[in-house]
């Protein structure tokens, strides 16, 4: 089966460098206004899932993406306290959970939030689900939390450590082969710009 995750719009949070996790997120004022020139092909999905959090239901509404699912196993990681801050504002208060959450440390778990191993359960949970409904191609409306764990499971990476993050562009689209637990990975973050050369408004 295909899987597409594709990652939702700009959010003033995003330009802002503030972790956002379980918060809603604002899609920027210019996204939504970018949205007018964007035209998604839903079709060919047997069924598209999509993140119960603002931000991502905001993108799905936004591009005319249809029956929804709301599938709270594709949300972001929930980073409690350090939520609503940027990295200044996060060293500042508590530095040593900083330096935890920076080195992507797998079971380092912020305080009212959950570890990075905890959301990879989640995501692998879905995962297992999907892949025993008998669909083809599925697409999902989800977070860059998600897209790395995805880009590291496919080019068999280590889930947790190292000093970069996949997430890709916001509203990129990444697609895998998925024959569970083998993943395959076919396109990473095509950004928007690549769609629209086939389906304009």
């Amino acid at each position: 089966m295909e899987l597409h995750f594709l990652r939702h719009g700009l959010t003033v949070a995003n330009v802002a460098w503030i972790l956002q996790g379980h918060q809603p997120g604002e899609l920027t004022v210019d996204q939504i206004k970018a949205f007018e020139t964007i035209a998604f092909d839903q079709t060919g999905y047997d069924d598209i899932f999509c993140s119960p959090l603002k931000r991502c239901v905001d993108t799905a509404q936004y591009l005319d993406l249809n029956s929804l699912k709301l599938e709270p196993l594709l949300m972001e990681r929930n980073f409690g306290v350090l939520e609503g801050k940027n990295n200044d504002e996060i060293e500042a208060i508590c530095p040593e959970q900083f330096l935890q959450f920076r080195q992507l440390s797998e079971h380092f778990k912020p305080d009212k939030g959950e570890s990075r191993s905890e959301h990879l359960q989640r995501l692998q949970k879905w995962l297992q689900e999907v892949s025993g409904n008998g669909f083809d191609k599925i697409l999902a409306i989800t977070h860059g939390g998600t897209i790395d764990f995805i880009y590291r499971m496919a080019n068999g990476l280590a889930m947790h450590g190292g000093p970069e993050l996949f997430v890709g562009e916001n509203l990129g689209l990444t697609k895998i082969k998925m024959k569970w637990p083998h993943i395959e990975l076919l396109e990473f973050a095509t950004p928007v710009e690549e769609w629209n050369k086939n389906h304009a408004r």
